[in-house]
């Protein structure tokens, strides 16, 4: 039973919407509303865990297509395409993920005396911290996030070809043709 699909469309609609808020609310409008962040932050981090469901159930598709069928060298070669691009994505967004998991443990009381001064694990923390605020408060995390919105669409649109043929309109045509030429 193919259940990839039932998972699929989670962690593209959290990521897709954490993205256009990390790209478009930025600087003065970003100070404007403050609650932004933990918003952005919760979607980021439900959809890198989504995308790891994801990723994993579409292990599981392929591997019981393989198990029941031959499938020919075009469609596997289009299958590892896809799959390579959602591992990228997942990758992508879990550098983001993590930034906002920092972020969420910085405003706890377990992270202020865990990582207190005389702490071992201070200094290590303190680099972990500033590389957290690096990706939310530069250009780093909207880049990031663009980037892995790119590649969530061509991840989607490479899922499409397999599910419904690189002709099904002409946007996956052109994902698929990029790929694979005409």
């Amino acid at each position: 039973m193919n259940i990839h699909p039932l998972f699929v469309h989670f962690p593209i609609g959290l990521l897709v919407v954490y993205a256009l808020l990390e790209v478009v609310i930025r600087g003065r409008l970003a100070s404007r509303f403050p609650s932004l962040v933990p918003i952005k932050g919760f979607l980021a981090v439900m959809g890198a865990l989504a995308s790891y469901l994801t990723v994993i159930t579409g292990e599981m598709a392929e591997e019981a297509i393989q198990g029941t069928v031959s499938i020919p060298d075009q469609m596997s070669r289009l299958i590892e395409t896809h799959s390579a691009y959602a591992v990228s994505a997942t990758i992508v967004f879990s550098v983001l993920a993590v930034a906002y998991l920092v972020y969420f443990i910085e405003r706890t009381k377990f992270a202020s005396s865990a990582f207190a001064v005389s702490s071992p694990l201070s200094p290590i923390w303190r680099v972990i911290q500033r590389l957290s605020r690096i990706m939310r408060e530069t250009a780093l995390g909207p880049v990031l996030a663009l980037v892995g919105l790119i590649l969530i669409t061509i991840t989607g649109g490479l899922g499409a070809s397999i599910v419904y043929g690189p002709d099904i309109d002409p946007f996956v045509r052109f994902i698929y043709t990029v790929f694979f030429g005409g």
